[in-house]
């Protein structure tokens, strides 16, 4: 078992990289992340700035 950014690394070869493949995994290995994100987004700032005052 491997990490993505690992995994990504065996698409570039000696004297080839295949692109695509490059993207495609990229894509699938930011999707995860966006798709937590976006929904707590307003959580997390609210969270930051409520840390942020003193009382």
């Amino acid at each position: 078992m491997k990490t993505m950014p690992l995994e990504l690394y065996a698409f570039f070869g000696e004297h080839t990289t295949q692109w695509g493949l490059v993207m495609a995994a990229s894509a699938m290995t930011t999707l995860p992340t966006l798709l937590l994100f976006l929904p707590l987004q307003k959580k997390l700032s609210e969270g930051l700035a409520a840390g942020s005052v003193k009382e």
